[in-house]
């Protein structure tokens, strides 16, 4: 797996795209959630502007489980050790992580 370096979760988002020996980042994915269908995800989707996102997946559905987001399963089957998954803020991936 590989880390971003320089991250500011205070202000604006800044990803150094390390290299580590033997390991390249194969996808770049997004992930923005937000409860309800009156709610926008404008903020999440700025807080994005300037990065290289290969893949930005929305979804409006309840944090409160995983079960019942078909986004969030399909992305997750998706993903490989390799690849990185940007979240704006911890709440908006989900409220339950049990």
């Amino acid at each position: 797996m590989i880390v971003p370096q320089d991250v500011n979760f205070m202000g604006n988002l800044k990803i150094s795209y390390g290299k580590k020996k033997g390991l390249k980042m194969s996808k770049i994915f997004a992930y923005i959630r937000v409860s309800t269908r009156e709610q926008h995800e404008n903020r999440q989707l700025d807080a994005l502007k300037g990065l290289k996102i290969d893949e930005i997946i929305v979804e409006k559905a309840s944090g409160k489980n995983f079960v019942g987001r078909e986004k969030y399963q399909q992305m997750k089957a998706q993903l490989r050790a390799s690849d990185l998954l940007i979240i704006h803020s911890i709440d908006r991936f989900g409220r339950n992580y049990t």
